[in-house]
């Protein structure tokens, strides 16, 4: 995926597909094998998050990707533009987050219908 995911507001498509790296080249994906599940989250710097939602883990789990397709009710946000984090719960209990250093974009942008707005 490209740093930045954008969806208007009320819509569950496109689905939010991300592959997740141990390096900041993005070189070596993530083995998540041992993961019990994936969340992402979604928000402003030092704010509960407004979306925190559990991931697919596609298959091969050597490759590092998840995805989720958003409801219509988790994308009806004040459009603006969020942080957006992936954490890995393990089994045995570890946590880990990525991308490792700063985070990806979350976009939602708003759509014509004035009862939206």
């Amino acid at each position: 995926m490209s740093d930045t995911f954008i969806i208007k507001r009320r819509d569950n498509l496109p689905v939010l597909r991300a592959t997740l790296f141990t390096d900041q080249a993005q070189t070596a994906p993530v083995d998540l094998t041992n993961a019990s599940f994936v969340k992402v989250k979604v928000g402003k710097l030092n704010q509960a998050p407004i979306l925190d939602k559990t991931m697919t883990i596609l298959s091969p789990t050597t490759t590092g990707r998840v995805e989720h397709q958003f409801s219509v009710v988790d994308t009806n946000q004040f459009p603006d533009e969020y942080l957006m984090e992936f954490e890995v719960s393990w089994n045995g209990g570890n946590v880990s987050t990525y991308p490792k250093q700063g985070y990806k974009t979350f976009k939602v942008i708003a759509d014509l219908d004035p009862e939206t707005q």
